[in-house]
């Protein structure tokens, strides 16, 4: 580049100045020096002054890396500010600066001029590079620089193949060409044997690491690149496949094939082509390295990079290459041996590989496994059950899906002779299977010493293994998979008798372990079941009193309440079992929901005597002082009794609810209002909540609701609680929840209550702007908003008192910013008023005062919000759509196509350049596509109305873009996918071209701001 004129030694002192403060300094200093380099990077003169800087004599690394970045992020980002003339001595200095640089050996700043220089190719299609490079980088004649120069090659090429799919089949030749006749036999003649050797092998392994990146590169979607680019890219990788197997080939079988580093390395290479690049199978197996990488399984060193490629491979080549399995089946059946060598020596790092293996070719063998003809699959599957015995939990837990695959296939396998051949096949290794998964299930012996997030993984585990179970279930039939666990119950409760001390640690597992098996296959079990669960539900009371089992053999009750509706014989027993639950701490949780489950599935065999049982006892635990009840739990009681309320015929029913609220509504009123507790008054909201949800009896024509009932008769004490906690946030979430759950209760009989709720709403809102409040609101909308023009206009009414109400509080985007509940809340009512009752609406101002406050709430950083706002206006344009995004008629649509035209019309242009800021990052973007509100699904929307309005409004602000943002091609790029001729008119492609131009604009604004 040109000469530094005194102004560039200025600037350069400014630079270096600032360098000083951002790496030695602290405080405002340092952050005022860093935002000073980082405005520095944007000029114009940084092109200059970081050439001028490269140039210095004995600059410190972090000046000359600094340099280099720049260089760097002004090609990337600002290369169209740079003058034509000044190009090609930007070339000569970026390559001066190599040569330089790389005999100095500072390998940060070497990557970013070749980074750089990688990058002034890209934008110049610099035709003969790699010649232009390679003759002035490799004239140097020393050993150490040549070394250098292959360095600097290799790097350059790795950028340039990224961007130039046409670089990447010549790359591999040249780069190969230099390292084994440059850098080999030229080298020879110059200096040792040993030291060529050296060099070569460092020189092997760059040029193999280069080849593993270039697939990474080409899948790699953080680099801004054409669609159609990184299509031909992978294309190039392709057909230079054959030339990469063989050049691998080559050097495995080289002298320096017997280096550890350059086998490892040589694997790798392989195992990235397999995964990203569409490598023909038959060049694969033809290629000695896949039996290299078995025969590698027995070096230490090689072992785990062995196993992922043969892993690779497996999930490449499934079995419909005939080729690829033929090879990998035996090799990897005769790895048995070493699998129970491995169990011998304890080796977990041998046996977690070779578990990944078989679980592997399992999973990607299926239909091997399933074929009508033997082929020695039953020996495959008998390798993975031996792995899923494991003794180390996390090796053990590796097949976990192989086994719901197997079984699900198994299941579908079709004809139903084949089926039944291979289930008889496989039968005896699914009853092994079963005594293996319930040892999966057994707790630890430190299980009460565990941590908090311990304890949940393990639960998180017990899950994962149970499900395996009950697909097993689905293959064997529940009760042959039950009978299996019982007899290992047995066996578990024998040795634990014959115990001295039943109690000792590690002496309870087993049979812990085999009733959860018992309650996990609950619901696979028939009602009609008559021998082995009742053995299980007569053992239960006679079980060790340890507390987990007792816990566990509780919640076995509850999972098989429907069974005990159909034999009410054991209904006694049981439920006394139960009630003594609630002496143990532990217990008690188990004990709650348990008797919640057999109150809803017995209720109609319990009657108003065991209703008066439980509360009784609900109440005696609540007023004791030791081992008080919890709120969960007794919610969970509060459920049951609810349930069983529903059973009672109307009278009873509505007496019944009386006496379980009468104790609610007094401690509301005197801890809550007297005693102005809001946490007290939440827990008895919580209270009155279960028993409307829950209680809901047949009712008969004419008849008041009982809940309706109790809502008018706490109307008086809840809104003293609503009065008193005006400003609790939290108190008015439950009161709304409790409002929500009496109409989804009493549905149309909630309808004498509608009109004071409502009122009672929006003053309260108006006062205090709850978001609960609008919540509730649209509960509202759900019940009623279908049920006739009087409740719609009521309805309509509500959203504009409540639209005025929040206009009031909405008055600026700091108002916005500080309520985004606010917003989330009232912009769903919206949309949910536009899906149930939009009539008044569609014809009211109010509609486009809406759109306009809308525009505002898409500049909020608040995920949920802004996904409101998109999903009311969604909700807005479906209006006039004939066909939804699935498929759903809208016969209505012409009736309001003239209103959402108008509004269109009046908006349209706003709303667009709203949207487009949030895929170019001016604003928020949590929602870019996908369902539910998002800014391409409101785009699609107005495609399907007004396609040639949004394809001019989108051309505009486009146009306006910087070219940082997004250039000329990436905006073109973005209008053919939308507006072409060839474009797919379908909501995915919609949502993908909108999400792609995104990620673009991102990746172009990262490039600057993350050189």
């Amino acid at each position: 580049m040109a000469a530094a004129d005194p102004a560039i030694q200025q600037h350069v002192a400014e630079a270096l100045a600032a360098l000083n403060a951002v790496y030695n300094g602290s405080g405002p200093s340092h952050k005022e020096a860093d935002r000073w380099l980082q405005e520095f990077q944007r000029s114009q003169e940084a092109w200059s002054v970081a050439d001028a800087m490269l140039r210095m004599e004995s600059a410190e690394l972090n000046v000359t890396f600094f340099a280099a970045q720049t260089i760097h992020a002004k090609i990337r980002s600002n290369f169209r500010e740079l003058p034509q003339e000044s190009i090609p001595s930007l070339r000569d200095s970026l390559v001066d600066h190599l040569e330089r640089w790389g005999g100095a050996g500072k390998s940060a700043v070497i990557t970013r001029l070749c980074l750089a220089l990688s990058g002034l190719a890209l934008q110049l299609n610099w035709p003969d590079v790699l010649r232009d490079l390679t003759g002035r980088l490799m004239r140097a004649g020393s050993v150490e620089q040549q070394k250098q120069a292959a360095r600097v090659l290799l790097e350059f090429m790795k950028e340039a193949g990224a961007g130039r799919p046409s670089y990447v089949h010549r790359a591999l030749h040249v780069t190969c060409r230099y390292i084994w006749v440059r850098l080999g036999d030229d080298v020879v003649s110059r200096s040792s044997r040993q030291q060529s050797y050296l060099r070569s092998t460092a020189a092997s392994v760059l040029v193999l690491d280069e080849c593993q990146v270039l697939p990474e590169e080409a899948v790699n979607h953080r680099i801004v690149v054409p669609e159609a680019t990184q299509v031909a890219f992978l294309q190039q990788l392709c057909e230079s496949s054959g030339f990469l197997l063989t050049s691998l080939e080559q050097i495995a079988a080289g002298p320096l094939g017997a280096e550890i580093m350059v086998q490892e390395t040589v694997f790798q290479c392989l195992q990235s082509w397999v995964r990203h690049v569409n490598v023909p199978g038959d060049e694969v197996v033809r290629n000695p390295l896949l039996s290299a990488a078995f025969d590698a399984l027995g070096n230490q060193e090689l072992f785990e990079t062995a196993v992922d490629l043969l892993v690779e491979v497996l999930r490449k080549y499934k079995a419909n290459n005939f080729l690829i399995v033929q090879l990998m089946v035996p090799k990897a059946m005769a790895l048995e041996a070493a699998y129970m060598k491995s169990l011998e020596e304890e080796d977990a790092d041998v046996a977690r590989g070779l578990c990944r293996l078989f679980t592997e070719m399992g999973e990607a063998y299926m239909d091997v496994i399933m074929a009508p003809d033997d082929r020695g699959q039953l020996k495959l599957v008998e390798l993975v059950l031996m792995c899923t015995s494991h003794p180390e939990r996390e090796i053990a837990t590796i097949p976990l899906y192989f086994w719901y695959l197997f079984c699900r296939t198994l299941e579908s396998l079709e004809p139903a002779d084949l089926r039944t051949a291979r289930c008889t096949m496989f039968g005896p290794c699914l009853m092994r299977l079963i005594g293996v998964l319930v040892a999966l299930m057994r707790y630890p012996e430190d299980v009460d010493e565990l941590a908090y997030d311990e304890i949940d993984d393990l639960k998180r585990h017990r899950y994962d293994v149970a499900d395996v179970l009950r697909d097993v279930c689905r293959i064997l039939g529940g009760v042959q998979c039950l009978r299996q666990v019982v007899i290992l119950l047995d066996q578990e409760l024998g040795t634990l008798g014959a115990l001295a001390r039943p109690d000792e640690p590690g002496a309870w597992q087993g049979v812990e372990a085999c009733l959860f098996a018992t309650r996990s296959i609950g619901r696979d079990i028939p009602t009609s079941e008559e021998t082995i669960v009742p053995q299980i539900v007569g053992m239960l009371p006679r079980l060790p009193g340890n507390h987990h089992v007792r816990y566990t053999a509780t919640l076995i009750v509850g999972k098989y309440s429907e069974w005990l509706k159909l034999h009410p014989e054991h209904l006694t027993e049981m439920f006394a079992f139960l009630m003594e639950g609630f002496a143990s701490p532990e217990v008690m949780p188990a004990a709650a929901t348990a008797i919640k489950n057999v109150c809803h599935s017995c209720g109609q065999l319990m009657g108003e005597q065991v209703l008066g049982l439980l509360q009784g006892h609900l109440n005696e635990a609540k007023a004791r002082e030791e081992h008080r009840i919890d709120i969960k739990d007794e919610l969970e009681l509060l459920q049951g009794l609810s349930y069983v309320v529903s059973t009672l015929a109307p009278d009873p029913a509505a007496a019944a609810i009386r006496r379980l609220v009468e104790p609610m509504a007094t401690g509301l009123q005197r801890d809550g209002v007297a005693g102005g507790d809001a946490k007290l008054a939440q827990q008895e909201l919580d209270r009155l909540t279960v028993v409307v949800s829950r209680a809901n009896p047949v009712m008969q024509a004419g008849r008041e609701h009982p809940v309706v009932m109790v809502v008018r008769e706490l109307w008086p004490v809840l809104e003293a609680v609503s009065a008193k906690h005006q400003s609790s946030g939290q108190v008015f979430e439950k009161l709304s929840r409790f409002f929500k759950h009496a109409m989804r209760t009493c549905k149309e009989h909630f309808e004498p209550l509608l009109r004071p709720l409502i009122a009672h709403l929006v003053g309260t809102f108006s006062v205090v702007p709850h978001s609960s409040c609008l919540y509730c609101g649209s509960i509202c909308v759900t019940e009623f908003g279908r049920r006739g023009p009087e409740f719609t206009a009521v309805l309509f009414q509500m959203l504009s008192d409540f639209a005025q109400a929040v206009f009031r509080c909405l008055q600026t985007l700091d108002d916005f910013t500080a309520n985004p509940d606010v917003v989330e809340e009232f912009f769903y009512l919206v949309g949910r008023f536009v899906d149930y009752c939009p009539d008044p609406l569609v014809t009211s101002p109010l509609l486009s005062s809406l759109v306009r406050c809308g525009m505002v709430g898409l500049q909020l950083h608040h995920r949920e919000a802004q996904r409101g706002v998109l999903h009311c206006l969604e909700e807005v344009v479906g209006l006039a759509m004939a066909e939804g995004p699935t498929g759903k008629a809208n016969p209505r649509a012409q009736q309001f196509m003239p209103t959402v035209e108008q509004v269109l019309r009046e908006h349209g242009p706003g709303l667009v350049q709203e949207l487009v800021k949030c895929c170019v990052g001016e604003q928020p973007s949590y929602s870019v596509d996908g369902d539910g509100g998002s800014v391409a699904g409101l785009m699609w929307r107005i495609s399907r109305l007004c396609p040639a309005w949004l394809q001019e409004w989108l051309q505009q602000v486009l146009g306006a873009l910087p070219a940082k943002v997004a250039d000329n091609y990436q905006k073109q790029e973005l209008m053919e996918k939308l507006f072409g001729a060839q474009a797919d008119k379908g909501r995915e492609s919609f949502d993908t071209a909108v999400a792609r131009f995104t990620s673009v604009c991102f990746q172009n604004q990262r490039s600057w701001s993350d050189p």
